[in-house]
Formats: C-alpha cells, sequence, structure tokens
C-alpha cells in the first residue's frame, strides 16, 4: 500500500530549477532543425521575447517571496543561461556611483538592457555539470571564461578549471546515457553545499535526462510532473532527499529532550515496577508485546498482498488501480486529466490544446502551403509536392516539380552528336539508340533535321527543296559593269562638289 514518504529535514535541499528564456536559436532551430549546426548561432543570446520572459518570472519570484528564501543560484557557463540567471535573480538596476561590480554590465550579449546590480541577491556560482548536451551544435559551445567575466562581473566563475571550452567536440556529441550520469553528479556535488534552498538556471536537455531518473516509485502523474521537458523560463521546486546518508549537516531544529533529565519510562514498565509483581510478570508482559508486534506485521503484510491482487479499472482512464487507492485516484484523474481523443493518451487539462497542436493538428506544407495531417507531411514533401524540387533527367537542371514536364518536354527534344556513328541523336532517344548503334560512321554529317528525315521509315514523303534560280554568266558581268560605273560618277560628283564649297570659304 502507498503511503507519503517522511524524512528527517535536515536530509532534504529545496531545489528551484528554471530552464533559459527563448534564444535565437530556438527561433531558428524550430523553423528547420539543421539551423542549430548554424555556426551564426555560436553561444546564442536571448530574444527580446526571451527578455520579457525573464521579466514575468523576476515578478513570479518576487511575488512569491522565493527571492527572500534562495541561498545560492547555480548557473551553467553560457551566454542564454548568465542572461537568464541574472536577469531573475540579479538586483534592481545598477547605478553609477555604487562601490560594487555589477552582476551584468550593460547591452551584454547584445541584450540591449542596463546594467543589474549585484546587491540584495543571492551569489551567483556558475558550474560547467549543468551544461547542455556538449558537442556538435555550435549553439552549446560556451565562449572564453576571460569573456564571461567582462561582461558578468559579479557571477563567481572560480569553479570552472579551463578559460577555453575543452568539453565541447565538434564531431561527437554526448549521449543521453552521458548526460544523465553527468546530472547525478551534479546532484550528490550539491550536497557538498551548505545552503538548503538552491536555484539552478539551466537547460531543456540537461533537466529532462537527470530527473527522469526519479520518480519511478511514485504514481504516474507524479513522475510525469518531474520529467516533463521543461519550456522556457519556466520553474519548478522540487524537494531532493538524502537516503543514503551523502550529506553530513546537522538538524538546525532538531531540539534533544529531556532538559532537565529525569524519570522517563514507559507506562506498563514503569506499573510492573511500582506493583512489584516480580520476575515472572515482567517476563509475560514482554513476550506478549512481541507476539502483539508479530501479529501487526502479519497483518501489514496481508494488506500489502490484499492490494497487490485486487485491483479496479478506473472508469476515467480505464487503468488498473489498487482498489484501496481507486477513489482517491478518480479523484485526481477526472480533476486533472483528460483523454486525447485522437490518440487516446491521457494529458494534463491545461496541456491539452497543446498537445493536439503539436502532436495531431494538421499543419501547412511550407513550400505550396497545403494542408494535411502531420504524420503524412514529410512523404509529401518527399515525393507529393508540387513546388518540391526536382531535376531534369536530361540536363539535370533543378526545377519544381510542377513544370518538370513541360521542361522535360522541351529538352528531351535536343539532340547531340553521336560520336560512334557520326549522327544527331534526340536526348530522349540516346539510350535506346546507344543500346543499337552499330558503330559505323557516316561520311556526311547532316543537321538534326536531316537525321530525323533519314530516321523516317523507307519510301516515307520527303521535303524538298526548291531548285536556286539559274542566273546566266553574261547577265552578272553586266550588273557588275553598271555598279562600277554608278560609283564612279558618284565619287566625281562629290569631290568637284568638295572643291566649290571650299572656294566660296
Amino acid at each position: 500500500m502507498d503511503v507519503p514518504g517522511l524524512y528527517p529535514l535536515q536530509r532534504c535541499k529545496t531545489l528551484h530549477l528554471v530552464r533559459h528564456a527563448q534564444g535565437v536559436h530556438n527561433v531558428a532551430g524550430e523553423k528547420d532543425f539543421s539551423n542549430f549546426l548554424s555556426p551564426e548561432f555560436f553561444d546564442a543570446h536571448l530574444t527580446p521575447l526571451g527578455w520579457q520572459q525573464v521579466d514575468y518570472l523576476r515578478k513570479h519570484v518576487h511575488e512569491t517571496k522565493l527571492s527572500k528564501k534562495i541561498e545560492l543560484v547555480i548557473v551553467s557557463p553560457l551566454l542564454r543561461t548568465l542572461q537568464t540567471a541574472v536577469g531573475v535573480f540579479g538586483g534592481e538596476g545598477y547605478k553609477d556611483g555604487i562601490d560594487v561590480p555589477p552582476m551584468m554590465v550593460e547591452n551584454a550579449g547584445e541584450s540591449h538592457r542596463p546594467a543589474i546590480s549585484s546587491l540584495n541577491c543571492p551569489p551567483i556560482v556558475a558550474v560547467e555539470l549543468c551544461r547542455e548536451y556538449l558537442g556538435v551544435l555550435p549553439c552549446d559551445r560556451r565562449k572564453s571564461i576571460s569573456e564571461y567575466r567582462h561582461v558578468f562581473p559579479a557571477i563567481d566563475f572560480s569553479l570552472i578549471e579551463s578559460d577555453e571550452d575543452n568539453l565541447w567536440e565538434a564531431d561527437s556529441r554526448e549521449t543521453k546515457e552521458e548526460i544523465a550520469t553527468r546530472g547525478m553528479k551534479f546532484l550528490n556535488w550539491l550536497w557538498t553545499r551548505e545552503e538548503r534552498e538552491i536555484a539552478v538556471v539551466t537547460h531543456r536537455g540537461f533537466l529532462h535526462h537527470t530527473l527522469s531518473a526519479f520518480g519511478n516509485d511514485c504514481h504516474p502523474s507524479v513522475k510525469s510532473e518531474i520529467c516533463t521537458h521543461f519550456a522556457n523560463c519556466e520553474l519548478r521546486s522540487v524537494v531532493l532527499v538524502d537516503r543514503c546518508m551523502t550529506g553530513s549537516d546537522p538538524a538546525t531544529t532538531n531540539y534533544p529532550g529531556k532538559i532537565p533529565s529525569g524519570l522517563d519510562l514507559p507506562s506498563d514498565v514503569a506499573d510492573e515496577k511500582l506493583s512489584n509483581g516480580g520476575e515472572g510478570k515482567r517476563t509475560k508482559s514482554r513476550v506478549s508485546r512481541k507476539i502483539k508486534v508479530f501479529l501487526q506485521f502479519l497483518k501489514r503484510i496481508a494488506m500489502a498482498i490484499a492490494s497487490e491482487e485486487t485491483t479496479r479499472i478506473c472508469n476515467h482512464c480505464d487503468r488498473a488501480i489498487p482498489s484501496s487507492n481507486i477513489d482517491l485516484h478518480y479523484a485526481h484523474c477526472s480533476r486533472n486529466l483528460e483523454k486525447c481523443k485522437v490518440c487516446g493518451d491521457m494529458i494534463p487539462k491545461k496541456h491539452a490544446e497543446e498537445h493536439f497542436l503539436n502532436t495531431h493538428a494538421p499543419v501547412s506544407c511550407s513550400l505550396c502551403s497545403e494542408t494535411m495531417d502531420r504524420e503524412i507531411l514529410a512523404v509529401h514533401k518527399g515525393e507529393n509536392c508540387p513546388q518540391r524540387i526536382a531535376t531534369c533527367e536530361f540536363c539535370e537542371f533543378p526545377l519544381p516539380a510542377i513544370d518538370l514536364a513541360e521542361h522535360q518536354e522541351v529538352c528531351g527534344n535536343r539532340t547531340e552528336l553521336c560520336h560512334l556513328c557520326n549522327r544527331y541523336i534526340r536526348l530522349r532517344e540516346r539510350y535506346n539508340h546507344e543500346s543499337r548503334c552499330t558503330g559505323i560512321a557516316e561520311n556526311n554529317v547532316g543537321s538534326s533535321r536531316d537525321v530525323r528525315a533519314i530516321e523516317r521509315e523507307e519510301g516515307g514523303p520527303r521535303r524538298q527543296r526548291p531548285e536556286r534560280p539559274n542566273y546566266s554568266r553574261r547577265r552578272i558581268l553586266f550588273t557588275i559593269a553598271i555598279t562600277g560605273i554608278a560609283v564612279l560618277l558618284g565619287s566625281l560628283f562629290f569631290q568637284k562638289k568638295t572643291d566649290s564649297s571650299s572656294q566660296v570659304h
């Protein structure tokens, strides 16, 4: 039978987990995943919308008095997380004349924001254990620590060993198992800190794979609350429990008692001593207590077996639930969950619309704007979209598929010279011709029109060329003589006109 967990207070830490606000790489990656590979998004900064998300979360943190409780802020040393951390947990606007370094200088990382003060805020410490996936994507590679110290003067970078980013590799990406192992190492490191309430500003992938190791012994809805992917600038508060004596902090609120000291015996033992019934009665009392404890133990085992064997189907989610928990489960399930009408999954009501839009809503093709089901979008773009890029089989020119047939009709009628038989062959007939070409060269190479005429069936009508006019030689000589006399007379007339004009001047 499931029962609530109970742990000593000094064995618990409260963690306030925050994913960074929207970065420029998030916007580009949602349009096309390949944009994540672009060097343009190296160590991506926040967008203007991301800074608005930071302002809203900051307002929430102050309204809930969380800013007064947090003793330490741990941040991943990438620009987008550093900007989010100082924007949410930093002090008020920085003023000149204050003799303390600012948490962030003005316009750091193209933020177009004023400087942020380090007064009246928890310390912020950069730790590389809570970084996003390492490798391949330029957006997950950090700048040098010396550059960060210039724009974030009050952030503590002393725990980072290397100035340059030696953990990021261009051709190797960290696996899910490796980032989950790094996440557990990070949580174990948190136990070495003396602070009890800690905020962690990190990344979506790191949070998901680290938290997925938890909640397996909880109700599925609790597991979902822990492991669901974080939205930009989302905050979740969790309690980290030390079950293995990892930490060594003493209790600060426990009180030892017996001050001042005095007689403190169980009532049954005290009654035995007062009654002075002798050793036999005391022995009998001990035996009866042991029997009572053993019977209670057997009763608990029987209840556990019964709860495992007896289940009932929840009318809301159609799951098998232990009978002892069915009422409590149904109340929670019907209030918070609803079944997706498309896939049948149980979805939190507040995320139902988001689930439908991201999973089942029709989408439009970015090439032809046709609306279709999400499942066939990839097939449509690759095979059916009229605006997809196709290549002409004759000239290999890329063009929209809708224009391909008309282009190939024209392109296939172009001709090329066959170097084996010395004839011009149409491109659309080239492959068939090559398979049956005899390789016997012809003496004369004609035009493509002549080739088509030759290839016609024998005996078919052929176009007759018009005969050239037969001019006599005497007529040609007469024409040349008349032309020469006309040129001679013209030149004499032009020379006479030139001499008369020069005498006038």
